[in-house]
């Protein structure tokens, strides 16, 4: 490896190593300003390891593919490949592209993976520079415990702001990857491999995940026993070891659907409902082959957390109190994303970890391959923990090479221009990523100035709306706290600048929580006055585009059409409350809330006839679940016949 291959090298994994610090407020930006520097560094720092790739190839073509080409690298670089080759096929490319904006987890997160994966099996062979990156992740993983600590300790004695994110499980992936970098040779102390250990525990600490911290003292605990029993790594095989994986991925899955005890425990009982959820959208719209592009299972959740028969207005389910942009399953997810393809790629990652390990380290990569798997099927990691997760796998990685023996130089050398390619692409992307948070940036200002700006949010250029429907939601709710104390009129031409955009978008857009957040406004608007002094001539009509796009978006969310049924009953316009009734009983014939407002809607007629009927379909909706979009007063049920 050339001098400048392993400088930029040291140079890529030592700034992926700081990247959890990426998300202190200095560096914040955008909507989710912890989370969208991370995505941006990721992207930076993947192609920094592209570019080392490119040179220690062009530097030595036959001896670095050899090194390069491991099962480690192929896995996600083929899972990068496919997302990126189906992406155009899918309804949003670009956002299959990038990912879902909290979390960059896209073709091109898998891209940047496997481009550090390959950076760090160049750079294992240095043993100096090897154990000073170990060494610095040792410092830097500390420095992430003490400053979650801190958070947490802020937040016990009342200090509401944090200064990492404030999902601390993410930070348990970090503890799981981190004793791997210890390489003890003969005769030195166990001291390094302690300490690795000692931070890892720390970290799985302050991540407040159990399930990171139970993995890693089991994995511990096994690697210990089979040291102290030789005999015992003999029995351990390649292929059994890559069972075990197999078990492990499929454990949780089993777990939450065969035991129903250990949903008593309220994590584990949310992620059994988000599977409920997204094997709906996956029976409403299978796309088993190409799947519908990465970045979209915050539409499916939200387009059918109905099917999980959780009450909506007293929420006790975690992910109505959440922002969930991931189904917390890698099964569920990649074959949502990518289809069947993505899920056999995904499953080959975790089965190649034992596989294709140095025989003296099985059992490590044994135990390590089963927590990866085990724990992605409750939880997903963020790219902040790709850079440790990547040297941990070189320092399990063996020696095995798909391309380099018996080859030319000119297999390295074509490999080399597209690792340079790739470089340029992760770039580009970093800084296209940069330029679209600063935008947003921007506009917020304006909000937040006084007087407020009446601006539109910028266009995405991922082509998904979540940002803008989550931006204009946050200054929704500032600005109804501003009109306590403010002239309303720029706050309502604020307002209105936002409401005519996502009209604007309505007609054409895919997400489902834009057009959430302007029904949303215009309730607040119309019927619960918080935001009644923004209201305006055409705002009804307005608010029947979207619903109308919405329940094609998502059938079956009746439930966001309550505030239009409140407005139409209020203003006497029983007539329209029935048309639209019947549009959600036409897709869905036991909508509970079409037979709801159905028969208030008869009621109201004053006819005998008519209110038999409205009082059997009110009883209908009771036996439906109304109770869950709606709270139904005690004497109401009773004079209804209900208990």
């Amino acid at each position: 490896m050339s001098r400048a291959a392993l400088g930029l090298g040291l140079l890529a994994l030592g700034l992926g190593l700081a990247l959890p610090l990426a998300s202190l407020p200095p560096f914040a930006l955008g909507q989710w300003d912890k989370a969208e520097p991370l995505v941006i560094g990721f992207h930076g720092v993947g192609a920094l390891a592209a570019l080392a790739v490119a040179l220690a190839l062009a530097a030595e073509p036959v001896r670095g593919l050899r090194r390069v080409a491991h099962p480690y690298v192929a896995a996600p670089l083929a899972l990068g490949l496919w997302s990126a080759a189906v992406a155009p096929l899918t309804p949003l490319p670009l956002l299959s592209l990038f990912g879902a904006p909290q979390s960059g987890f896209g073709a091109l997160w898998f891209l940047d993976a496997a481009a550090l994966i390959a950076c760090a099996r160049l750079v294992a062979r240095h043993r100096r520079s090897w154990r000073g990156l170990t060494l610095l992740a040792l410092g830097l993983g500390l420095a992430v415990a003490a400053l979650k600590a801190w958070d947490w300790w802020g937040l016990a004695h009342g200090d509401g702001g944090h200064l990492l994110i404030f999902v601390a499980a993410y930070y348990g992936w970090l503890g799981l990857a981190l004793p791997l970098l210890a390489r003890r040779h003969p005769g030195e102390s166990h001291r390094l491999e302690l300490a690795l250990l000692a931070v890892a525990l720390a970290l799985a600490l302050v991540s407040r995940s159990i399930a990171a911290l139970a993995l890693l003292l089991a994995g511990a605990i096994t690697v210990v026993l089979v040291r102290s029993r030789p005999g015992l790594a003999a029995v351990l095989t390649p292929r059994l070891g890559a069972a075990l994986v197999a078990i492990a991925a499929l454990l949780p899955w089993s777990l939450l659907h065969l035991l129903p005890a250990v949903t008593r425990v309220e994590s584990l009982r949310d992620r059994l409902l988000v599977s409920r959820v997204m094997q709906a959208a996956l029976r409403a719209d299978p796309a088993p082959l190409l799947g519908h592009g990465w970045g979209r299972t915050q539409d499916a959740l939200r387009g059918w957390l109905t099917v999980a028969g959780e009450r909506l207005w007293d929420p006790g389910w975690i992910f109505l109190k959440s922002d969930y942009f991931h189904s917390h399953d890698w099964a569920m997810e990649a074959v949502y994303a990518a289809g069947l393809p993505g899920l056999l790629l995904t499953l080959a990652g975790f089965l190649a970890i034992p596989l294709f390990a140095r025989p003296s380290r099985r059992v490590e990569a044994t135990a390590f391959g089963c927590a990866l798997a085990a724990l992605s099927g409750l939880w997903f990691p963020l790219c902040l923990s790709v850079p440790l997760l990547a040297l941990a796998l070189a320092a399990l990685a063996d020696d095995t090479a798909w391309l380099g023996r018996g080859a030319g130089p000119w297999p390295g050398r074509g490999i080399a221009l597209a690792a340079l390619g790739l470089a340029l692409a992760l770039g580009a992307a970093a800084v296209q990523l940069w330029q679209q948070g600063r935008a947003l940036d921007a506009v917020r200002a304006g909000w937040q100035a006084q007087p407020p700006l009446a601006l539109a949010p910028p266009a995405d250029f991922r082509g998904s709306d979540l940002a803008a429907a989550e931006a204009i939601r946050d200054a929704l709710a500032r600005f109804a706290r501003r009109a306590r104390t403010e002239p309303t009129p720029p706050l309502a031409a604020a307002v209105g600048a936002m409401l005519a955009e996502i009209d604007r978008r309505a007609a054409t857009t895919l997400t489902v929580p834009l057009l959430e957040t302007g029904l949303t406004a215009l309730a607040q608007i119309q019927v619960t006055g918080e935001l009644g002094f923004a209201a305006a001539p055409g705002q009804a009509a307005m608010g029947r585009r979207w619903l109308d796009r919405l329940l094609v978006l998502a059938p079956g969310r009746g439930d966001l059409a309550i505030p239009t049924f409140s407005l139409l009953l209020a203003v006497g316009r029983g007539d329209a409350v029935l048309a639209l009734a019947d549009r959600l009983l036409a897709a869905d014939p036991g909508d509970p809330v079409g037979l709801h407002f159905r028969g208030l809607a008869l009621l109201l007629r004053q006819d005998p006839a008519s209110a038999a009927e409205g009082f059997r379909l009110l009883r209908a909706a009771l036996d439906r679940g109304i109770e869950r979009f709606l709270p139904i007063d005690p004497a109401v049920k009773k004079r209804l016949g209900q208990p």
